[in-house]
């Protein structure tokens, strides 16, 4: 097969650099940009081609070594042949290019970099038979081996000092079989080891959770219970470094269910929204177990509570214990077409939108109703995939919304996965 000499290009948001062999880009991951290498082309689109490098002949100044052992096997950790410091600049690119593709100009050196350790960060782990997904499982290519074996660590640089004892001290064969979660952390305040397991199915006959008691009559509830496993419980103690005095809560979530993987960033995260959120009546749309809700709910009035996943709601429920809100359990487009209406006559207008979809965005009917609601004076969106933030946000600013702040949060070092936090105000 034909090798090529290319010098890389940009970066995207996949972690590969682009390249142009006969006017056809490619994209090559495993390269920086700048770099003069050698390449076999691996799958040809019409469109495009992915190409695999064979040799790199004028590295970059900021290639290293790979400083974790299992890097080439496990799944995880695809930018760890660049330095730390680089990495945040391919990220902050990254995000500036996608933005910038959608119709929204973003030069890189305007977005704000919140960064916090690059090693010993990620709290929060899926292990597959007591180890890690192999690289060639997660990216869907055929490895050398055509083992999808998983990784067992020992070890595991990007984790936490917590996860790193759990897996010192659990060998692999005495961890449990199949999907497990796992969460470890300092902050967690019911675990005497800092760590808690979601190992085993919940039980059919388990009794679901009786929320109704423990909340306030004044809130609203349109959800039902979850199964009540105490065993995957957490409840873990997050402090944010306002303007003011730091304040902590406690915030309870299941184990198997998504929370943050790195706790300091969530951390800088909710210090971020509190700087931005003022008003009298916040939405909290996709709310999860209400994190940043249970911060911001004191900066007004009303808060209203968005989120499909029931499970999620009744520790939302939990979290928001005390705060004015109500809570629906149905999708972004179900409160759009059948709640949106009657929650502002009852709760008063909305003005601050706190959003935090999933990784395919804001749904249809959701991007409608803000670019309508003309009550929306500041709308605060967190997103983790970029591409789909960017797009987002390119409708909300052709409806008259301006974008005047655009962060890159670092939860991954190490790896091509950004999080960001744009702010939109009505111009």
């Amino acid at each position: 097969m034909e090798l090529y000499t290319i010098t890389s290009d940009n970066i995207v948001c996949t972690g590969s650099c682009t390249a142009k062999i006969h006017g056809k880009t490619v994209f090559v991951p495993g390269a920086l940009p700048g770099e003069q290498i050698e390449i076999r082309i691996i799958k040809e689109k019409k469109d495009y081609a992915e190409g695999s490098i064979e040799r790199i002949l004028t590295p970059s100044l900021h290639r290293r070594e790979p400083p974790c052992p299992q890097y080439g096997r496990c799944g995880g950790c695809n930018l760890q042949y660049a330095d730390d410091a680089f990495q945040v600049m391919l990220r902050r690119d990254m995000l500036a290019g996608a933005f910038t593709r959608a119709g929204v100009s973003v030069a890189s050196d305007s977005i704000i970099c919140k960064t916090g350790n690059a090693w010993g960060y990620r709290s929060r782990f899926q292990l597959h038979d007591g180890g890690l997904m192999p690289r060639f499982a997660v990216s869907g290519a055929s490895a050398p081996d055509t083992s999808c074996s998983p990784v067992p660590p020992d070890s595991c640089p990007v984790a936490s000092p917590e996860v790193q004892a759990y897996f010192l001290r659990t060998p692999v064969q005495r961890r449990p079989r199949g999907r497990v979660c796992l969460f470890a952390d300092s902050r967690l305040q019911n675990a005497a080891d800092k760590a808690v397991i979601g190992a085993e199915a919940v039980q059919e006959h388990t009794q679901p959770r009786c929320v109704h008691k423990k909340i306030p009559a004044k809130t609203i509830r349109r959800f039902s219970g979850t199964p009540d496993a105490p065993q995957y419980r957490c409840v873990i103690r997050l402090t944010a470094n306002a303007a003011q005095e730091p304040v902590c809560k406690d915030i309870a979530f299941d184990v198997r269910g998504f929370f943050q993987s790195n706790p300091a960033l969530l951390e800088q995260t909710i210090c971020e929204a509190l700087r931005f959120a003022r008003g009298r009546h916040l939405l909290d749309m996709y709310c999860g177990c209400a994190v940043f809700s249970a911060f911001l709910a004191g900066s007004f009035e009303h808060t209203t509570l968005v989120e499909h996943n029931r499970d999620a709601l009744v520790y939302a429920e939990e979290n928001m214990r005390g705060a004015a809100h109500s809570s629906f359990g149905v999708s972004g487009a179900r409160w759009v077409q059948e709640h949106a209406a009657s929650c502002e006559k009852s709760a008063g207008s909305i003005d601050t939108v706190f959003i935090d979809p999933p990784r395919s965005g804001m749904e249809a009917e959701v991007v409608q109703w803000l670019c309508h609601a003309r009550g929306v004076e500041r709308i605060i969106s967190l997103s983790c995939d970029p591409a789909t933030h960017a797009r987002d946000c390119a409708k909300l600013v052709q409806a008259g919304y301006a974008l005047t702040v655009l962060e890159l949060l670092d939860f991954y070092p190490q790896t091509s996965h950004i999080e960001s936090l744009a702010v939109l105000e009505r111009a």
